[in-house]
């Protein structure tokens, strides 16, 4: 399984991307951020193999 840190600004793309993800048993979201910033505070917590 592969961890994945979704970041964009806009929560409908994220949204999306997280639909797609859940149709492939080998992919997982296991964050989201809406900034860079935020994305470094949430991928510390998370430990995603990809953002």
């Amino acid at each position: 399984m592969i961890k994945v840190l979704l970041v964009d600004d806009q929560v409908l793309v994220r949204a999306g991307l997280r639909m797609l993800l859940e149709t492939d048993s080998g992919l997982v979201a296991v964050g989201e951020a809406a900034t860079a910033t935020r994305r470094c505070d949430v991928a510390t917590r998370c430990t995603p193999m990809s953002c």
